[in-house]
């Protein structure tokens, strides 16, 4: 019922409500797993990064719980998100990475996870670069 009620308030373009009743979904018990994609998306439009990475973060973490394959719902936009989001906001290379590579597995998002991936790679050799002309220069 909340799910069925957040997505009138998107369509009446009442984000915030939208949002409260996406939230109330998840408190009871998102049986869809799509309540925390939803409220993901809402914060994507508003260009609310930091927000919108909990909430695909929240999304995927959910799906693994339930069982949920990957790929079986929007699973490739949350992953190619938290993928640029961690490379370009947070610059954890690691969590880039982690989700670029999940991205192989959907055609719509593949080429965009080698890109970064490429990025990451070049990133790391660079910071590598970086160590040994530093330790080469206190020697």
């Amino acid at each position: 019922m909340a799910m069925a009620v957040g997505e009138t308030y998107e369509l009446l373009n009442r984000p915030e409500d939208a949002k409260m009743c996406y939230r109330k979904a998840v408190a009871v018990g998102d049986m869809e797993g799509q309540a925390n994609y939803k409220i993901a998306r809402l914060f994507l439009q508003e260009k609310n990064n930091k927000w919108s990475a909990h909430y695909y973060q929240q999304f995927i973490q959910q799906a693994e719980d339930q069982g949920i394959m990957e790929g079986s719902s929007n699973h490739h936009e949350a992953y190619i998100f938290l993928a640029r989001h961690y490379l370009e906001v947070e610059q954890n290379l690691q969590q880039a990475a982690l989700y670029a590579n999940k991205c192989f597995d959907f055609s719509e998002v593949r080429e965009e996870g080698k890109k970064i991936l490429r990025q990451v790679e070049a990133l790391q050799l660079a910071s590598s670069i970086e160590e040994v002309e530093m330790t080469d220069g206190q020697d």
